[in-house]
């Protein structure tokens, strides 16, 4: 149908173009990753960095992080470069994302570039398991974190933990 109206009104055919691309264009520009702000852009220390965490908030599923805190879902990162996670959540995505099973597993951990943009990097750590995905450090002046990202940045999929504060 295009091929048509390209030969019987040029200026149609390059006005519908233009809108096409225009939008596409438009689409790829307005999207931006929701939590990208929360990741630290400066190396932190190892000491920084070691104590347990705690999930606070995820996005993943419509239910609330209370109702996966209660698998007692814990990261435990030493001070000796090993860590110890309890019942972390694996997600099976089949269009949503659905709890799988749990992970319980220790190994090492090393902080890492894990993200960022053509400006700067986002700081995090990396397990051994490659079954944890790697997870951008938080920090918003009040308390630390991990913030885990699923699939597309830009879509929000992520879970969240705390520091505590023990």
């Amino acid at each position: 149908m295009l091929p048509h109206l390209a030969k019987r009104s040029p200026l149609k055919f390059q006005m519908i173009v233009f809108s096409l691309l225009a939008l596409l264009l438009s689409s790829c520009l307005w999207q931006f990753d929701p939590y990208a702000g929360l990741c630290v852009t400066q190396e932190p220390a190892p000491e920084d960095v070691v104590g347990a965490y705690i999930l606070s908030e995820q996005t993943l599923t419509s239910e609330s992080a209370d109702a996966i805190q209660d698998i007692g879902t814990t990261i435990k990162i030493n001070d000796d470069g090993t860590y110890i996670v309890a019942n972390f959540p694996k997600w099976q995505e089949i269009g949503k994302y659905k709890l799988d099973k749990l992970l319980s597993d220790a190994g090492f951990w090393k902080i890492s570039i894990v993200g960022g943009n053509s400006y700067e990097s986002d700081w995090g750590i990396r397990f051994s398991n490659s079954q944890i995905p790697p997870a951008c450090l938080t920090d918003d002046g009040d308390s630390s974190g991990l913030l885990f990202t699923y699939g597309d940045p830009d879509s929000g999929d992520v879970m969240i933990f705390k520091k505590t504060k023990d």
